[in-house]
């Protein structure tokens, strides 16, 4: 492919050059827990920017799309479950996401009640229940079933291949670390591959942002508010 040098300006002419339009959007996760263990919220931030090259047929080229962990951090063990939703309301009304963002919690468990008071106070939001096995459905526009090892394999080899990264000022950045590095991977009997966390050990981030990746992965081709980016 070829590229071009040459940046658009005021006096060309609108046929010389065909400017494309990125977007950024967030996704706010939730692996929801009982009132004796942590609620762990994630914020990615998922974007794709115009780069400054055109490329044939004068189309400017876009940069490739980055995922990127802007914030990973706990509530308090014991928080009622209504200040939970609270909590995550103001989270989706901050304007630092640009009003461009979806909340999706773990619904499984506790977080099934937190979806119901969530659905009472007209909170809008995707539930996601964690199954067994390795795959995944979606039963409709507010609710999936994927298997904690579909989850964990694709978030796993996001990290690995650097499709997905952690922002340095993350709040509990090395708890992520440690999770992630602390995972075992087990062949069962049956010759499945289980992951799970390290006995005694928590998993309530990664499968916070095994959520945001899933969800990030699967939205792409869903219409939701985005801001949108352009090059200058």
């Amino acid at each position: 492919m070829k590229l071009y040098t040459k940046i658009p300006n005021a006096s060309s002419s609108a046929g010389d050059f065909i400017r494309s339009v990125g977007y950024r959007r967030y996704y706010v996760s939730a692996d929801l827990a009982s009132m004796s263990d942590y609620t762990a919220i994630s914020i990615l931030e998922d974007e794709h920017v115009p780069a400054p090259r055109w490329g044939d047929g004068f189309k400017q080229l876009m940069l490739p799309r980055t995922l990127r962990v802007k914030q990973a951090f706990r509530l308090a063990k014991g928080t009622p479950y209504p200040d939970q939703v609270d909590y995550l309301e103001r989270i989706m009304n901050d304007e630092a996401l640009e009003g461009s963002a979806e909340l999706w919690i773990d619904a499984t468990g506790a977080g099934r009640a937190v979806s119901q008071l969530m659905d009472e106070k007209n909170v809008p939001h995707t539930g996601l229940v964690i199954t067994s096995g390795d795959h995944w459905k979606k039963v409709n526009s507010a609710e999936y079933r994927v298997s904690k090892q579909y989850l964990l394999n694709k978030l796993n080899l996001a990290f690995a291949t650097e499709e997905m990264k952690i922002a340095y000022n993350v709040i509990d950045r090395e708890e992520v670390m440690k999770q992630l590095a602390d995972y075992q991977v087990e062949i069962t009997k049956a010759g499945n591959i289980t992951m799970n966390a390290a006995a005694g050990q928590h998993d309530d981030h990664v499968i916070s942002l095994g959520i945001a990746y899933f969800a990030a992965k699967h939205r792409d081709n869903v219409q939701m508010s985005v801001t949108p980016l352009s090059w200058r």
